[in-house]
């Protein structure tokens, strides 16, 4: 009995070490090689113990007369920049626009335009409402001879 008790023994002692593996770690992200099934229970899991909320940021809804104001104000601005440049670069004719200097006021923008040079043409754009004032020198387009 104390054969086979002590062959027992042995044969337990003997078999735990060819049982032994490599640890290989396999990530559970589906960012670092997981597997991609893991990525909602992983999201879901993160919005739940986010304890963080965006600001509330008020929805400001624009007054379309104020809309229409600045389309207006948009569209004479864009008009008036391009007789300027129409004036500088002459049209596709080589005629002039015949634009004049001037004074021009659209709501707080004061643009004075002065053409007198005839190699260039000075643009002043003022704001009244910030104090801004910007100065542009457009210069005329001039054709060489051959």
């Amino acid at each position: 009995m104390k054969r086979i008790l002590l062959i027992s023994l042995a044969l337990c002692i003997n078999t735990g070490t060819g049982w032994g593996t490599e640890i290989v770690y396999t990530p559970i992200n589906p960012s670092f090689g997981g597997n991609p099934q893991n990525g909602g229970f992983l999201l879901s899991s993160a919005e739940a113990q986010n304890k963080f909320t965006a600001p509330k940021t008020p929805v400001t809804v624009k007054d379309p007369i104020d809309t229409f104001k600045d389309m207006l104000l948009n569209r004479a601005l864009n008009t008036l920049s391009s007789r300027i440049i129409d004036e500088a670069f002459g049209t596709i004719a080589g005629g002039s626009t015949g634009l004049t200097g001037g004074h021009y006021t659209f709501g707080t923008y004061t643009i004075d335009v002065i053409s007198t040079d005839p190699s260039a043409i000075t643009v002043s754009i003022a704001d009244s409402s910030t104090g801004r004032t910007t100065t542009v020198e457009v210069p005329a387009y001039a054709e060489l001879s051959k």
